[in-house]
């Protein structure tokens, strides 16, 4: 069986300390649906404490490590639905960006499929976000996400 990528894999922390505080408020936050911004300085546990709290509550997620390489939206796309593939419980294939095609109605005619495609309570986690988020076209990616992400669904 071949390993999948850290790329599109959820970070294991064994080692983690418990943080039921924290904790408590992303479970009210999941609760609530929605997209959540998690921000601090490199190394605070950003990363630690989400794949932690995944672990604990048992979530499906389907997770995204950007970095400089994922500006450009074919790259970034591919990735994304690679990282959904464990989570995707349809038959069909997510749609692949076309030469041509306007990167917006794309994008939002993928996130359809993406969140149409996965089980319900799965997290989306686009992990290191704020090192491509001044990018325009991960900025237009992240208003399209925000507008599609269904009722119920967290990211």
């Amino acid at each position: 069986m071949r390993s999948r990528s850290p790329k599109i894999t959820a970070p294991r922390a064994p080692g983690a300390v418990a943080r039921p505080r924290l904790w408590s408020r992303l479970d009210a936050l999941e609760r609530r649906g929605g997209a959540l911004w998690i921000s601090g300085p490199p190394g605070s546990g950003k990363t630690t404490l989400v794949a932690s709290w995944l672990a604990a509550r048992r979530r499906p997620s389907v997770w995204l490590r950007l970095d400089a390489a994922d500006g450009e939206l074919p790259t970034l796309f591919h990735y994304l639905g690679e990282a959904a593939r464990p989570a995707w419980r349809r038959r069909e294939r997510l749609p692949t960006l076309a030469p041509g095609v306007d990167p917006e109605v794309f994008a939002r005619r993928f996130l359809r499929a993406l969140f149409a495609g996965l089980r319900r309570g799965t997290v989306l986690v686009l992990d290191d976000l704020g090192e491509v988020a001044e990018q325009a076209a991960i900025r237009g990616m992240l208003g399209a996400l925000l507008e599609e992400l269904p009722r119920g669904a967290t990211a």
